[in-house]
């Protein structure tokens, strides 16, 4: 950013901070609100010679090479209440806002295109794939045939919003599937959805040049990866991630043979005042200590606190420097680097925890290279296995789970939600009802984790009970041959295997092959427990 453009960003700064307060009066008799008429001016009305060279200034840097930003704004408010409602409001240094309504009133439309024309921000929408098949199966589809006919009906008009509402470009939203373990049929049958999704995508990319093509979800799943070498960026959802180990995986299984992975840009959440569980403080905890002044970063509620303290670690173990208070006040000294170090990478806990509860219900299992003294949150499911009555053996670099007869339990999770898939297979095996606390960390994983663990678990008969707030209760019992669904879940998949270990009949899980997200050697290991 040049020179002007700071002072002129700073001047305007300082005006913003100016306070304003009202009196607001009330009497018993009144009937009719009276307008006042206030009016409380713009920057630019106050001072248009200053805000003009701002917006210049903002124009050029927007135009030079440089670290984009992008960021998404729901703007499906029909009838604006607040200035958040207002596209006009958004934050002057985003490059691309992705809108999630592609379909805009007068009112927002014109804020777009005033926006684009001040401060040089570009505007696209989504074509989501997941969506699209969400929207079908809401209509009550079901047969695959059909499903992609009508994918293929949709696509036809998806792009018609970029040329009606005067977009800059659309952000392609594909995940797909794992073709590790499918059948030829299946594999027929994958390969004629995804040609009637991506096919229409390429017609348009081709023909639509130089609007804004963004690639998002995972590029490894396409079968001809060559239009990800069309895309300006290929955005990779890292918003879960707890940890610069979660982090870097999520890129890394983003990665292939023809994926340009110098397009890549990284997903982070941001603080969301009226949800305390958004803290979305890793990634910035490993970010902050490049910047050049010091940061504090303060937080209403830490949830998954061994994941902050496994940032905290492995910061430290490469020189950086993080301190916190309780949890509430995280400070972070600017000016710091990484230098490289000799680190041994611990075993999964999260990977161990689904093979232990294996052994827990359905044999005696040993997990080497685990510890329980490791950072990691998913250690504590040697707790619910006690708790349940499992038996459990510490030995140190290795942890053994034996079958014993298992009882309900109880157990909180707040702070280890990726144990919950696990919990509910162990669940699932013991006598009575188990109580599992932390349901609210659920909705926004690879898939509404809760919802899924009741729906699937329910055709394996067995109940699940989310009616109390934050709360899941499971009643244990025998496991029934049915066909379930992973939801494109990894830890989804490993759980219901696990639960099927103890089958009288066939289990047929859909899309199984996703668990390669995190352990592509899952179900060779799960069959040794069968042998």
């Amino acid at each position: 950013m040049n020179t002007d453009m700071k002072t002129t960003f700073h001047k305007i700064a300082r005006l913003l901070a100016v306070p304003a307060a009202f009196l607001l009066a009330s009497c018993s008799d009144w009937t009719d609100p009276e307008s006042l008429g206030l009016h409380t001016p713009e920057i630019g009305e106050e001072y248009p010679e200053q805000y003009a060279a701002y917006l210049e200034n903002l124009r050029s840097w927007k135009a030079t090479a440089h670290q984009a930003v992008l960021a998404t704004f729901d703007n499906s408010t029909a009838e604006p209440s607040s200035r958040a409602h207002h596209i006009a409001s958004l934050p002057d240094s985003l490059d691309v806002v992705v809108l999630t309504a592609p379909e805009l009133p007068e009112w927002q439309q014109t804020e777009m295109e005033q926006t684009r024309r001040d401060k040089g921000t570009r505007f696209i929408y989504a074509v989501d794939h997941d969506g699209l098949r969400s929207d079908w199966e809401a209509a009550g589809g079901a047969d695959a045939a059909e499903w992609t006919a009508y994918l293929a009906e949709r696509m036809a008009t998806a792009f018609d919003a970029c040329e009606q509402y005067g977009y800059d470009g659309v952000l392609v939203r594909y995940n797909g599937k794992s073709t590790l373990h499918m059948t030829p049929e299946e594999l027929a049958v994958y390969t004629a959805e995804q040609r009637a999704f991506i096919g229409p995508v390429t017609e348009w990319v081709d023909g639509s040049e130089p609007k804004l093509f963004l690639f998002g979800g995972d590029p490894t799943t396409l079968l001809d990866p060559k239009l990800l070498l069309k895309a300006d960026y290929i955005v990779v959802d890292t918003s879960a991630a707890t940890s610069v180990d979660e982090l870097t995986f999520a890129v890394r299984s983003c990665m292939g043979p023809q994926v340009p992975a110098g397009r890549f840009v990284v997903t982070v959440p941001t603080v969301v005042r009226d949800d305390p569980d958004a803290v979305g403080y890793y990634g910035k905890e490993m970010a902050l200590p490049l910047a050049a002044e010091d940061t504090t970063l303060h937080v209403r509620r830490a949830v998954s606190i061994p994941y902050l303290d496994m940032t905290i670690d492995t910061a430290a173990r490469f020189g950086v420097e993080i301190c916190h208070n309780d949890y509430r006040e995280f400070y972070i000294p600017g000016g710091q680097r990484y230098r490289g170090t000799d680190f041994a990478v611990e075993g999964d806990w999260s990977a161990a925890a689904m093979l232990l509860v294996a052994g827990a219900t359905a044999g005696e299992v040993t997990v080497r290279n685990v510890s329980m003294l490791s950072k990691q949150a998913d250690t504590a499911i040697c707790e619910a296995l006690v708790r349940a009555g499992a038996a459990v053996i510490d030995e140190p670099h290795s942890i053994t789970a034996a079958r014993r007869p298992l009882r309900g339990f109880e157990f909180d999770a707040t702070h280890c939600p990726d144990l919950f898939p696990a919990l509910a297979a162990l669940a699932a095996a013991a006598d009575g009802v188990s109580v599992l606390h932390g349901t609210s960390r659920l909705q926004h994983k690879e898939c509404n984790r809760a919802e899924a663990i009741r729906e699937e678990y329910g055709r394996l008969g067995i109940e699940v009970d989310l009616s109390e707030e934050d709360t899941m209760r499971i009643r244990g019992g025998e496991i029934r041959t049915a066909a379930v669904r992973s939801h494109g879940d990894h830890r989804m998949a490993m759980s219901l295997a696990v639960a099927a270990l103890r089958a009288a009949g066939p289990v047929t899980i859909e899309d199984a092959g996703c668990v390669a997200k995190s352990y592509p050697g899952f179900f060779g290991d799960l069959k040794t427990l069968k042998a």
